[in-house]
């Protein structure tokens, strides 16, 4: 099932606006601790057409435990269809950064949350880690996302560990 919501809905426990029954393609692309994207095409003479744009939040499943959020971005219409990329909903964190913080002798779960909880900006995000590992990294002016999952030699992934940190990042408010 595909359900479109507003974009500042945090109550995903309905169908929101409503179910895109009638979507025409819905392909997933998902990299361990990479990308997560999906390319999206609804018919324009659909019932919720009209509600497709921007910024509006889309849950589907993608093959996982549970359905993941995803935020409509490069919507474009031709005379039949809606055509969209689908961006994760954890990709909401590359506008939040972290000015200057030193999460020190942590296990991956503390330090995921240390991070988290050390950005410039409040958001609903939470996240789950079980690396036993205990080490340290300093974040100065870098997103979350790039602090997390980038190709720094700093980055959460490549000091604690390559786990699936993405999938554990982003099942916040997913219910």
């Amino acid at each position: 099932m595909i359900n479109l919501y507003n974009s500042k809905e945090t109550n995903f426990n309905n169908n929101g606006i409503g179910s895109l029954r009638d979507t025409i393609k819905c392909e997933v692309t998902e990299e361990l601790n990479g990308e997560f994207t999906v390319d999206f095409e609804y018919p324009k003479n659909c019932k919720y057409s009209n509600y497709i744009d921007n910024d509006m939040i889309v849950k589907l499943d993608t093959g996982a435990t549970e359905r993941q959020l995803f935020r409509v971005k490069n919507y474009n219409e031709s005379l039949s269809t809606i055509t969209a990329n689908l961006q994760h909903i954890s990709y909401d964190l590359v506008d939040n950064a972290l000015d200057d913080t030193f999460p020190q002798n942590l296990d991956g779960n503390v330090a995921l949350d240390w991070i988290l909880t050390h950005t410039q900006y409040s958001h609903r995000f939470k996240s789950f880690s079980d690396i036993s590992k205990k080490a340290s990294a300093r974040y100065v002016r870098k997103n979350i996302i790039e602090a997390v999952l980038g190709d720094i030699d700093n980055s959460f992934v490549n000091i604690w560990g390559r786990r699936d940190c993405k999938r554990q990042l982003h099942n916040q408010d997913v219910k």
